[in-house]
């Protein structure tokens, strides 16, 4: 039994099943994107200070770019808290920092060729969705999931607290 969570532990071993986790992850990290854009909404129709700056183009834009990477960062700490907690619940002790790099590059190099900013769309496919032009998504994206999503890495994983296993 202790064989597989020693395979776990490994760097190479923690980045493939953190990475593998990060898939059912993300529904969590849509979930609780979606709450905070619900919450920021409510927010602002409560508010009359709030909703009188939506009447401005420059409290408007603010606004909505305030509300588009707050999204992100947060659906990147959901999802990468969610995936990395379980590999390391799997492992049975801290992860090292080459596990959470590996986890990093390998999500990097799909980012690479998913666009995921454009609902889904591929790279390599050079296909944009008109509509994006008009919502406040261009002012977020990938990087404010990147950074969401490796703080959360780190938090979980808690690589200063590392011991290399001793034979």
């Amino acid at each position: 039994m202790t064989a597989w969570r020693e395979i776990i532990a490994r760097p190479l071993g923690a980045a493939a099943v953190c990475s593998l986790l990060v898939w059912p992850a993300w529904l969590l990290g849509d979930e609780a994107a979606r709450a905070l854009r619900w919450l920021v909404d409510r927010a602002v129709s409560r508010s009359d200070v709030l909703f009188s700056l939506t009447g401005s183009d420059a409290g408007f834009h603010a606004i909505a770019s305030a509300r588009a990477w707050g999204s992100w960062i947060v659906y990147g700490l959901a999802t990468g808290l969610a995936a990395m907690l379980v590999t390391r619940w799997l492992a049975g002790r801290a992860l090292s920092w080459l596990s959470v790099a590996l986890v990093l590059a390998i999500w990097l190099g799909i980012r690479l060729v998913w666009d995921w900013d454009a609902d889904d769309r591929f790279l390599l496919a050079r296909s944009r969705s008109q509509m994006s032009a008009y919502s406040p998504w261009p002012y977020a994206g990938s990087l404010g999931f990147f950074v969401g999503f490796s703080a959360a890495l780190v938090l979980a994983a808690t690589p200063w607290r590392y011991r290399p296993p001793t034979l």
